[in-house]
């Protein structure tokens, strides 16, 4: 009986793969190419290599179909030559991952990615959480051709000083690469990048008249700056029109308590965001969805009351959203010039002027109409529209991925997406990424907002902003800033310096990953 010819049409297709990392990592394969052999057993998803064993003389891949096959091995030709510095790290595997990501079509890469996002885990070091799969992915769309031989070459020059490297310090480089990466724009991205960013529902028809570009290029435009991962760009079910309410919990632990308030709030089904302190505190900061079905403050007080054990003496204090800011902002600096320097104590001298002498229309033109809420009854919605919300509040937004989901024509299903954007339940929503803005900064303000409102639009300013109205234990201000790596710790000092008779709480921080958080089902 004649030998299988599977093993060497894999082994050409290897060989292909092997001649484009040569030229992508601009290095050549040392050795001959190892003797591939295919094994009667299915691939391991618990496992970063799919259960496939490399040696130096022999590759031995398990029984699949074709798609796995070209990624296992464009993985393996990556792999080969990789730097001895990373060769032997488990999380050096990621990079293969990330060189298969580029050989693959637009629709196998999304398969791809999913197949990723399921063998490999996000990495915790110090103040740092590093996803992989988003960062590599993210890094290929960026620059499709250089990216990767750039993060390779740094990995590189450490060849010449040591072999091998820790997962610390092999995570550390990485994010330092990413924070110092710079995505260039150009002034016509920048222009729309703000305008669409600020105000995610706004009509290409109305942004065309008012930037004078054409619609046909904004779109273009905003599809790559999604694409590249600047722009995110999503639905989103409105939460308030459903009839839920948002709180925050602002905690500091006990000094040796922080595990056990993490796992206290992992357990809690209204837990939709989380924000660790980074700056020394300890803390954290809780934002939680509660439908207005069960007992709010019980609900609410339930979890205070689980928590207050593992927290400092009045430090588990309750606060609710009562409404946004409408001067959601994004100004655009370049890294290349070293714009990002912002003369901190200037800034915070000037800010200070505008509270003290209430200097709201004539300085900064801002008046009580920049907060924006409203209280409305909740929407009355069917099975079929909650089904869709469902989909949209873990991410999918899709028509053809939905229809398949929900088993539903694609006229129904455009005629209740229109139908619940038209009622406001559901919404876009935007962020700005990958422009240099590394270091999250939280800020809770006490005091009257009708006193903060100057001090929100000083905040439109600085690089990214959004921020909220609060009250309850806390009556104030919420605000979250995006600023470049280092910048967080001069913007503390000044504005403690020049803003000591504002209560502010003041932390760095970081996003602590959590699973999809998922639409509680409706009551019957």
């Amino acid at each position: 009986m004649p030998p299988s010819p599977l093993p060497k049409r894999l082994e050409k297709i290897l060989r292909g793969f092997i001649e484009k990392a040569e030229k992508m990592l601009d290095v050549k394969m040392e050795g001959k190419l190892p003797q591939i052999h295919v094994q009667d057993r299915e691939p391991d998803f618990e496992r970063p290599d799919l259960g496939m064993h490399s040696g130096e003389t022999e590759l031995v891949l398990p029984k699949c179909d074709e798609f796995l096959y070209k990624g296992l091995l464009a993985m393996e030709a990556f792999r080969r030559l990789l730097p001895a510095s990373i060769s032997g790290l488990p999380q050096g595997l990621d990079l293969a991952w990330a060189f298969a990501y580029t050989q693959f079509g637009k629709t196998e890469r999304k398969k791809w990615k999913d197949i990723w996002r399921r063998v490999t885990k996000p990495v915790d070091v110090g103040d740092i959480v590093h996803y992989p799969v988003e960062a590599f992915t993210l890094l290929t769309e960026m620059n499709p051709k250089q990216g990767l031989a750039e993060l390779i070459s740094i990995f590189r020059e450490l060849d010449r000083y040591h072999e091998t490297i820790d997962t610390e310090e092999f995570v550390r480089l990485v994010e330092d690469f990413f924070t110092h990466y710079e995505n260039k724009l150009s002034e016509r991205e920048v222009r729309i990048l703000e305008a669409v960013s600020s105000e995610p529902d706004i009509d290409y028809e109305v942004l065309s008249e008012r930037l004078h570009i054409e619609q046909s290029k904004i779109s273009a435009t905003v599809t790559s700056l999604k694409r590249r991962g600047i722009l995110f760009l999503a639905d989103s079910p409105d939460f308030q029109r459903l009839g839920y309410s948002f709180h925050y919990l602002y905690l500091i632990p006990q000094k040796t308590s922080g595990a056990q308030v993490l796992t206290v709030l992992r357990h809690s089904p209204h837990l939709y965001g989380l924000g660790e302190f980074t700056d020394g505190h300890g803390g954290c900061l809780a934002h939680l969805i509660i439908p207005s079905w069960l007992e709010v403050e019980e609900e609410l007080q339930g979890l205070k009351h689980l928590l207050e054990p593992y927290c400092q003496h009045d430090r588990c204090q309750v606060f609710r959203f009562v409404r946004g800011y409408s001067h959601r902002s994004f100004r655009h600096y370049s890294l290349k010039e070293n714009e990002w320097r912002i003369p901190w104590q200037s800034w915070s001298l000037w800010l200070k002027r505008i509270l003290t002498h209430r200097e709201l229309a004539s300085v900064l033109d801002v008046t009580s109409s920049t907060i924006s809420g409203r209280e409305e009854k909740p929407v009355v919605i069917d099975d079929l529209d909650w089904a869709i919300l469902r989909e949209v509040s873990q991410g999918e937004s899709r028509a053809r991925q939905l229809r398949k989901k929900l088993g539903i024509g694609s006229n129904l299903l455009r005629d209740r997406i229109q139908r619940l954007r038209k009622e406001g339940v559901i919404r876009p929503i935007s962020g700005v990424l990958c422009v240099g803005l590394s270091e999250p900064v939280f800020l809770i303000i006490q005091g009257e907002p009708e006193e903060l409102w100057p001090m929100l639009a000083a905040f439109d300013e600085l690089p990214y902003h959004y921020s909220k109205e609060i009250d309850g234990d806390i009556r104030g201000l919420y605000s979250t800033l995006y600023l470049p790596q280092g910048e967080g710790t001069a913007f503390a000092h000044y504005l403690h310096k020049y803003m000591k008779e504002y209560h502010i709480h003041f932390h760095l921080g970081k996003s602590i990953p959590l699973s999809y958080w998922e639409l509680p089902s409706r009551p019957k």
